[in-house]
C-alpha cells in the first residue's frame, strides 16, 4: 500500500496527490467545501473558547479611501493585492470595541466564526474587516508582534482565498494576505470587533 498524507484529519493516499506532490488548487478547494459540509452536519456544534482574549480596546473607522486608511498605518511593505483594492470596504464608520484572541490551536474559520460569535450573546463579537485592520495598524504601530493577526471580516477569492493580514517580519511591519484554506495555525491570532453604541461613544 502506498504511502498516505493527513489532510484535515483524513489519510490520503499519496497517489492520489500526484506521487506526493501537493494537491492542485481544484482539489484542495473542493475537500474545503466538502469539510465545511460536513462541519455543518455536526450536531450539537462544538465550541471552543480561546485560549487567549486580550483587554478590550477602541478603533474609530473614518470615511476614508483604502488608500489613506494604509498611508495613515505606515507600513514598510505592504500586498499588491491589497493595494489594487481587491478588498472591498465593508465596515460602518464609527467607533468600535475590538480585541485580540488566540486558540493555541490548529482550528478552522468556521470553528473560529462560531467562537467569537459565542462570546457574548447580547452583544455579539465579529471578525475585524481590512479597515479595522488597519485602524489598528495605525494605532498601534510601535506594537511589537511575534503573530500574525488576521482579519477574517475580509475574504476575497474563488478558488483561493485571501485574507488580510499584519505581521513583523525582519523588523518590518507589514500589511499582507494570507491564505485561508484549511486550519490556522496556533499561534495565528484573529482581530474581532463590535460597534459601540451611540451613547457609548458620547461617554
Amino acid at each position: 500500500m502506498g504511502n498516505r498524507i493527513s489532510l484535515r484529519g483524513w489519510d490520503v493516499p499519496t497517489d492520489f496527490t500526484e506521487k506526493g506532490k501537493s494537491l492542485d488548487t481544484t482539489a484542495r478547494f473542493l475537500m474545503e467545501s466538502l469539510y465545511s459540509f460536513l462541519q455543518l452536519l455536526k450536531c450539537p456544534t462544538h465550541i471552543i473558547a480561546p485560549a487567549f482574549t486580550s483587554k478590550i480596546f477602541r478603533l474609530r473607522i473614518e470615511k476614508k479611501h483604502l488608500f489613506d486608511m494604509i498611508f495613515d498605518g505606515n507600513y514598510d511593505w505592504k500586498s499588491e493585492e491589497i493595494l489594487a483594492g481587491k478588498f472591498p470596504l465593508v465596515a460602518r464608520a464609527g467607533g468600535y470595541e475590538a480585541c485580540i484572541v488566540n486558540f493555541n490551536r490548529d482550528i478552522s474559520s468556521g470553528d473560529i466564526r462560531r467562537a467569537i460569535k459565542s462570546m457574548d450573546s447580547k452583544n455579539p463579537w465579529s471578525p475585524g474587516a481590512i479597515e479595522h485592520l488597519c485602524a489598528f495598524g495605525a494605532k498601534f504601530p510601535s506594537k511589537k508582534r511575534k503573530y500574525s493577526i488576521i482579519a477574517l471580516g475580509s475574504i476575497v477569492g474563488i478558488l483561493e482565498r485571501y485574507v488580510p493580514s499584519l505581521s513583523i517580519t525582519d523588523g518590518q511591519r507589514r500589511l499582507d494576505i494570507s491564505l485561508s484554506y484549511f486550519d490556522w495555525f496556533p499561534d495565528c491570532h484573529f482581530l474581532i470587533v463590535r460597534k459601540l453604541p451611540e451613547l457609548k461613544l458620547l461617554s
